[in-house]
């Protein structure tokens, strides 16, 4: 069989500048990061597909990390370090897209953020906090429900999946053992242990 190359975006006039595409799980939404040499962050931009509309900003400055987390109807879901050096999470909505207009989920913490995932319909973050990872549930309107309780002091990976799934994975890494797997069950809150290396 013989492979097709769709071409999605190129800019022939910023020969420094690094794209990327990323989707949303609804798939109403492709975003296109975009990195320059040099610069220290990245900008953003959008299509809605729903509404066949051309890429549009998000924002277009090169000074701050910004990555869609995931759609919530028709908005997006935003992590940040733009005026909060540890991240907080936003809400974009593209017919008020001005930053002014950008609604704060979670605001900054004074442990920084490490990563954000929808999953089970629930916003989990994972802070670094001292030498090791803590783990919250929110709902997607920036409420907080609960920690994930860790079995020891270390850090987490996982928590992927999709926006019905009823669990999801996650890996423990310990300074007294190595990666370890967990399921961990959305709605009753609660982490099994899954494998666990010899």
């Amino acid at each position: 069989p013989q492979s097709k190359d769709a071409l999605v975006y190129e800019d022939k006039e910023h020969p420094q500048r690094l794209f990327s595409i990323g989707v949303t799980e609804d798939e109403r939404f492709v975003m296109l990061y975009a990195s320059q040499r040099g610069s220290n962050g990245n900008a953003l931009y959008f299509r809605d597909l729903k509404k066949r509309t051309p890429f549009q900003p998000i924002i277009e400055t090169y000074d701050d990390d910004i990555s869609v987390i995931d759609a919530v109807g028709d908005k997006l879901l935003l992590s940040t370090n733009r005026n909060a050096p540890n991240q907080k999470v936003m809400l974009f909505d593209p017919a008020k897209p001005k930053e002014t207009d950008w609604k704060t989920v979670i605001p900054e913490k004074p442990e920084p953020l490490v990563s954000a995932t929808v999953v089970g319909g629930k916003l989990i973050l994972t802070y670094m906090k001292d030498v090791s990872h803590l783990v919250q549930v929110y709902s997607l309107e920036g409420k907080y429900e609960n920690d994930v309780a860790l079995d020891a002091i270390g850090t987490v990976g996982g928590f992927g999946g999709e926006r019905k799934d009823p669990f999801t994975f996650f890996t423990l890494t310990s300074f007294t053992y190595p990666s370890t797997i967990y399921r961990y069950n959305i709605a009753t809150r609660t982490s099994t242990l899954y494998r666990k290396a010899e």
